[in-house]
């Protein structure tokens, strides 16, 4: 493919996932924002202290005083730091997008149609249902040979009195046939909150591997189609996997298949696109065309619709969702 339409990148790495509240923990941001508080009426109390104690012409000594300044800086530095750090780390990330006409013109050169912003297609995947204003930028689609697209996605999610927008990178290729829905959740971010993906999945679920895969993923499949999943996923696909796509979520739902980036690739330039065509022929060489020769017995997706939830089993075999958003 040519590549010289688009700007070159100051470094071959992706960019770093923007701050986002969720993949933090509540925890985690309820922590940093009471200790800085606490911190910062510390040293009110102790410059209180003070002013009490010299107008009183009472000596300030000793390691109580000591320990309670250090404590108190302590508590600022453990509270206001990491506060800075994200608002400086924001402010940063919000670098130029990759321009459309660069976009544009790398699609012309290699036979791509590319559109700036269009409502999304009706994608059956994890991220699409998710939120409010949900829009699709950036959308490189395809035109000849395997289907596939590759794209930003953004949507809105109440967050008290205003709204929180969630970005996305995204991949879509399509497959020759419908398959039960397998998804790989990448665990470079943590799982203890509500995580990368906006949905919860009953961890009944989950199957575990041999070998290094669960130290890059947590693999889910309906119950029955363990065969199956590991049918796709042979032991030199996982190897690619782990290579290739453990910072990304991928679902395989119906006749699609997705990768899901954690931040949108609107800043990519030349270095992180060349990786995503990559990443798409390595998984056209191999799930896609593992996929294509794959068969179940109808039987036993139709026993395996009957047991779940009917919106879940409109097309294909699904995974059961948690009753909680909250259950990780």
């Amino acid at each position: 493919m040519d590549f010289s339409a688009l700007p070159t990148a100051p470094s071959g790495r992706a960019p770093r996932p923007r701050f986002d509240p969720q993949r933090m923990g509540v925890a985690g941001l309820y922590a940093v924002i009471f200790v800085g508080t606490a911190g910062a009426f510390g040293i009110g109390f102790m410059n209180l202290a003070v002013q009490t104690f010299t107008k009183a012409a009472k000596p300030i000594t000793g390691p109580l005083w000591t320990i309670g300044w250090v404590a108190s800086v302590l508590a600022v530095l453990v509270g206001v730091v990491p506060v800075a750090m994200i608002v400086v780390r924001e402010m940063l990330g919000r670098r130029a997008h990759t321009p459309d006409g660069s976009l544009a013109a790398f699609a012309q050169a290699n036979g791509l149609s590319y559109e700036a912003g269009l409502p999304l297609p009706d994608y059956p995947g994890a991220i699409f249902s998710t939120g409010t204003r949900r829009t699709a930028t950036r959308r490189l689609t395809s035109t000849s040979g395997p289907s596939f697209e590759l794209g930003d996605f953004s949507y809105d999610v109440p967050a008290g009195r205003t709204t929180a927008t969630h970005n996305w990178g995204y991949i879509a290729l399509r497959l020759d046939r419908r398959l039960p829905q397998i998804l790989l959740e990448s665990v470079a971010y943590g799982q203890n909150t509500a995580g990368a993906l906006p949905v919860a999945i009953n961890r009944s679920q989950k199957l575990q591997l041999e070998g290094d895969f669960d130290r890059y993923f947590t693999l889910y499949c309906p119950r029955g189609f363990e065969t199956d999943a590991l049918f796709l996923l042979t032991p030199d696909v996982m190897a690619l996997m782990i290579d290739s796509v453990a910072e990304f979520d991928v679902e395989i739902v119906d006749d699609w298949l997705f990768v899901y980036s954690p931040t949108d690739f609107s800043t990519a330039g030349e270095a992180e696109y060349r990786r995503l065509f990559d990443i798409i022929q390595m998984l056209e060489a191999k799930i896609v065309d593992q996929a294509a020769h794959y068969s179940h017995d109808d039987a036993e997706v139709q026993q395996a619709r009957g047991t779940q939830q009917a919106e879940q089993a409109a097309d294909g075999v699904r995974l059961t969702r948690a009753t909680s958003q909250y259950s990780r």
